[in-house]
């Protein structure tokens, strides 16, 4: 019984390490053509100045009131590389134009560099006198951010679509 239980695992070993270099060689040319492919992409070039990659934006909101107005108070961080975001040197918000007219209040906004990224946070007020809860939930008011570097690129970093503020 100890010559058929050594020769199950003489057998098995050999079954796996048959072609063990032939795979270890695909293996090998499997990563390099998945790394070639990246960098095809553009994914690994750190060198790409696109927009969308160039900066980054998270915003968190809340909305108060009362039944005439609607107060939106926003936190928006701008990140980005360190040179990036030191190069900041303005910002405007933007509201999208079918909204201007139930503008109340723009401001006050305050922004500060943090090192890594670009906080900017402040409030919006705007007339939402007759209108229900799920239609002020529905207004989608920001249209963006315009950034302004110190070279005077101007850059617009627009709010998803799916994201209502």
């Amino acid at each position: 019984m100890s010559n058929q239980m050594n020769r199950v695992r003489s057998s098995g070993s050999r079954l796996f390490n048959v072609g063990g270099r032939s795979q270890k060689i695909t293996i090998i040319v499997l990563v390099i053509a998945a790394i070639i492919a990246l960098a095809v992409a553009g994914r690994l070039n750190p060198g790409n100045t696109d927009n969308e990659e160039k900066y980054s934006l998270n915003i968190s909101y809340g909305l108060g009131g009362d039944e005439n107005q609607t107060r939106l108070s926003f936190d928006a961080n701008i990140g980005g590389d360190k040179s990036v975001v030191e190069n900041i040197d303005a910002y405007e918000i933007l509201i999208k134009e079918e909204y201007l007219d139930l503008l109340l209040e723009n401001g006050p906004y305050s922004s500060k560099d943090m090192g890594n990224y670009w906080q900017i946070t402040g409030v919006i007020v705007f007339d939402t006198a007759g209108l229900s809860k799920e239609e002020i939930s529905a207004i989608s008011i920001f249209e963006g951010i315009k950034i302004i570097d110190k070279d005077g690129n101007e850059d617009i970093l627009y709010i998803p679509v799916d994201e209502k503020l």
